[in-house]
C-alpha cells in the first residue's frame, strides 16, 4: 500500500531482506543489475534479468526450502541455476525443474514461460518439486545444496518474489506459503481446487 518511488526499467540494485536477518540481495556493477518491472506482475513490481544479470546474496548455506514467483524468458529454454549454488530450477526444455549439478532431473512439464509458484525442497537424501501446488516429483541424493549465492545469475527471467527457509517445512506449511504467495500475485487459479 505504499507509493512505488523506483522508476520503471530503472536498474536495481538491492532486494532488501524483509525477514530481519539482513540477507540483502545487492549489485554493485551496473552492468550486471537487473530492471525493476514496475507493473511486471498484476500491477506490482517485478525484476527482470538479463541472462549475465544477478543480485549477490551473503552467506545463505543452509537453504533447505525455497518458494518462489518467477518466469523465464519465452527466448531462453535452458537447464539454468536462477539462484545460483547447484539447483538447477529449469530444464533445457524451458520447463520448471529441480536438479542439483551432476544428479537427475525432477521436470515438471509445466512451462517456465509463465509465472508459477514454485517451491524446491532439498536437503541431504530428499529432493521434492512442487508447482503451483501440485507435487511434480521427488529425488534422493546424498548431499545437501551448496551455498545460494544469487538471485538471477544464469536465468533470463522475472522474479516478483522469494522466501527461504533453512528446513523443510510441513506440507500443511508449505500449502499456506504456496496459498499466500498464490493469492498476493494473483495466480491462485493456477492451484488444485
Amino acid at each position: 500500500n505504499e507509493v512505488d518511488v523506483i522508476e520503471d526499467d530503472s536498474d536495481f540494485f538491492t532486494w532488501n531482506d524483509l525477514s530481519g536477518n539482513t540477507r540483502n540481495a545487492v549489485q554493485g556493477d551496473a552492468a550486471k543489475m537487473g530492471l525493476y518491472k514496475k507493473t511486471g506482475l498484476e500491477g506490482m513490481g517485478t525484476i527482470e534479468f538479463e541472462a549475465a544479470d544477478t543480485l549477490d546474496l551473503p552467506s545463505t548455506s543452509g537453504v533447505k526450502m525455497v518458494f518462489a514467483v518467477f518466469k523465464q524468458d519465452s527466448g531462453q529454454s535452458a537447464a539454468t541455476t536462477p539462484l545460483g549454488g547447484d539447483l538447477v530450477g529449469t530444464t533445457s526444455g524451458g520447463k520448471v525443474g529441480l536438479k542439483r549439478t551432476g544428479g537427475g532431473v525432477i521436470d515438471s512439464g509445466v512451462s517456465a514461460h509463465a509465472f508459477n509458484v514454485v517451491v524446491w525442497s532439498a536437503e541431504a537424501g530428499s529432493y521434492s518439486l512442487f508447482v503451483n501446488g501440485s507435487d511434480q516429483g521427488q529425488s534422493t541424493e546424498g548431499q545437501d545444496l551448496s551455498a545460494l549465492d544469487k538471485i538471477g545469475n544464469d536465468m533470463h527471467g522475472e522474479f516478483a518474489e522469494i522466501v527461504a527457509y533453512d528446513r523443510v517445512l510441513t506440507s500443511l506449511a508449505r500449502e499456506k506459503i504456496e496459498a499466500y504467495l498464490a493469492h498476493k500475485w494473483d495466480l491462485a487459479s493456477l492451484l488444485p481446487v
